[in-house]
């Protein structure tokens, strides 16, 4: 499963623009990325779908101006390394989130403790590579 997960997550201010966040996934080739507060707590969480969606019904002009924390999803649902693959699929199936962040113990929260990001689409792989 270790192969899988991408060890290097974008980690992004919640001050950051939706522009500049949406160029960054761009030019790192990533699928998400996690929103830090002042004290480096992860709070958020972007993905393609947020910035389809959200951006999308925003009734306000410049929007990509705006903070990207205008279009986060929280809370966060971090996976705990030590159990990634029971408590991706309870996850998946009770709040169908597709982005799991992998964190080294729950209850910690900061952008230290973050080990990597899963996809269901990496999971996905994992199972096709049973057969």
């Amino acid at each position: 499963m270790d192969r899988f997960i991408d060890k290097q997550p974008l980690f992004l201010s919640s001050e950051t623009s939706i522009h500049h966040a949406i160029q960054k996934m761009i030019d790192l080739g990533k699928c998400n990325l996690l929103v830090y507060d002042k004290d480096q707590n992860v709070v958020g969480i972007v993905t393609e779908r947020d910035i389809l969606r959200k951006i999308a019904i925003l009734a306000i002009d410049d929007k990509l101006s705006y903070n990207i924390s205008t279009i986060m999803t929280r809370p966060v649902v971090f996976i705990e390394e030590s159990n990634v693959v029971a408590q991706v699929k309870r996850v998946f199936h009770s709040k169908k989130n597709r982005h799991f962040p992998i964190i080294n113990r729950l209850g910690n929260s900061s952008v230290d403790d973050v080990q990597g990001m899963l996809t269901v689409t990496d999971f996905f792989k994992k199972y096709i590579d049973t057969f």
